[in-house]
């Protein structure tokens, strides 16, 4: 008997130390664990502010692309705005016919374009940060429209701009002895190419459908979003919205505006006072400053034969900023939510601002 419970106690204490040492290896095996994922989560959050910091100078980048972009389509709207004066002098019959009428810019206007050198830096380095939780990021989206869409349209029709001026300098250097050259008088031939050939308006007509058509169109459209991103930029950045707008106009030269009362109340019975003039493509922008606590809604306006052909709404919502760009109409007009008119603003060639309070 008392053998009996030797043993039992032998086996006791081989149990006990088998299972303390059991309990150390599990709590070893946990103190690894928790090291392990402590260093995997201090690696994450390492590189997650390393991503962060990436995507900030990304973002910077992109602000200098963007506002140098933005100067570059304000310069070839100026090129192609003046131009088009031409185009239409051309196209409307009106060169003089005298002997001593200089021709010399016919020439020029089939044979030179200019484009817009946008960077993509900052959008491919910014690109690169995104993971795929983020993408729906909000400035993500107004990238891609910005680069997948709006550029690509303008290197398009860039592109096919380049190669009519390639044709047509080849058929003017074939067929005048005073391409590319000084010193040498129009001759007679010449002359009554540019003043009464076909071939020469077809030209011109095709010259200003893809540039002051097309080229500019899509131009406006990566100025205008390439504005509002901006100011999405500035607002995500703890940037009170007024002096965001504020930045924009005097960095882009946005004319303050001042809203005109209108005639009468009514967006329709306004159309009597604006005439049908021909006017010069004007490519304006308009940057709208909503400060009240409804929706406004801009309307742009154009008119053939004192007749309203074409309304384009734009809601600007409470609290924010809207954008809209002109053509060749005079007045942007406001309304509220029911159509009521509140007012008016004028607009000239040049971009401009107005704040609604």
């Amino acid at each position: 008997m008392p053998k009996f419970f030797r043993n039992f106690r032998i086996k006791s204490i081989e149990f006990s130390k088998v299972k303390n040492y059991l309990l150390y290896a599990v709590g070893e095996i946990i103190l690894v664990v928790a090291g392990i994922l402590i260093a995997v989560y201090i690696g994450e959050q390492r590189e997650r502010v390393q991503l962060e910091e990436t995507k900030e100078k990304a973002i910077t980048q992109v602000v200098k692309d963007l506002q140098l972009a933005v100067k570059e389509i304000e310069g070839l709207k100026a090129f192609y705005g003046e131009r088009d004066s031409l185009f239409a002098l051309v196209l409307s019959n009106k060169l003089k016919t005298t002997p001593e009428a200089d021709l010399s810019f016919c020439s020029n206007l089939i044979t030179s374009y200019v484009d817009a050198s946008i960077s993509t830096i900052g959008y491919d380095a910014f690109v690169k940060t995104v993971t795929s939780e983020s993408n729906t990021d909000s400035l993500l989206l107004l990238l891609n429209e910005l680069y997948l869409r709006n550029l690509i349209a303008i290197n398009s029709f860039t592109a096919r701009v380049a190669d009519q001026v390639e044709v047509n300098m080849g058929y003017i250097e074939n067929n005048f002895q005073s391409f590319g050259a000084t010193g040498f008088e129009m001759t007679k031939e010449e002359k009554e190419y540019y003043l009464n050939d076909w071939h020469f308006k077809n030209k011109v007509t095709r010259m200003r459908s893809m540039a002051t058509g097309n080229l500019i169109k899509f131009s406006c459209d990566f100025e205008m979003n390439a504005v509002k991103t901006l100011a999405y930029i500035a607002s995500t950045h703890g940037k009170p919205l007024k002096e965001t707008v504020n930045s924009l106009a005097k960095k882009f030269e946005f004319r303050a505006l001042t809203m005109e009362k209108p005639t009468k109340d009514g967006l329709f019975s306004e159309m009597d006072t604006i005439k049908n003039a021909a006017r010069p493509i004007r490519y304006s922008h308009l940057m709208v400053y909503n400060a009240t606590n409804k929706a406004i809604k801009i309307q742009v306006v154009f008119v053939q034969s004192q007749k309203l052909e074409y309304l384009l709404d734009t809601f600007v919502p409470p609290g924010s900023i809207g954008f809209s760009y002109f053509e060749q109409n005079d007045h942007a007009y406001f309304t509220d939510e029911k159509n009521k008119m509140i007012g008016r603003v004028k607009i000239g060639r040049n971009n401009g601002y107005v704040e609604i309070k």
